[in-house]
């Protein structure tokens, strides 16, 4: 606060001045769904040497283009490996302003290193 400065120690400037590990993010519907819900699965590969942390949000695109927050997600990668969940969006479909009974859902994921979409269609009857 105010002009006053705050040292900071060599460990905390070295981790600082590192650029961040690269990581592969797969994500996509799960094989085993529930009925009314979405299942998504996540799976981060930590590229790097050092652990990091995938920092993300998980969006539902609705019809009129908005975005409709879904989740968030903060995991701890660990240098070198690969961490895997599951989500479950029971909300209902993203597309809540639709004017039909059932519609595609549009989700979309975004953290620090870039973003993807997931457009998922619904089958009749299902």
């Amino acid at each position: 606060v105010g002009s006053e400065e705050w040292p900071v120690g060599d460990a905390a400037r070295q981790r600082l001045s590192q650029s961040e590990p690269p990581l592969t993010v797969d994500w996509g519907l799960a094989d085993d769904q529930p009925e009314d819900a979405a299942r998504l699965a996540f799976s981060v590969t930590n590229e790097g040497d050092v652990d990091t942390r995938f920092v993300a949000g998980l969006n539902g695109i609705l019809i009129v283009g908005a975005h409709s927050p879904v989740a968030g997600f903060n995991r701890e990668i660990p240098a070198g490996e690969t961490v895997s969940w599951t989500y479950t969006h029971d909300g209902g479909d993203p597309y809540v302003a639709s004017t039909e009974e059932e519609s595609d859902s549009h989700y979309n994921l975004e953290w620090t290193q870039g973003e993807d979409d997931l457009y998922v269609a619904h089958a009749d009857g299902e």
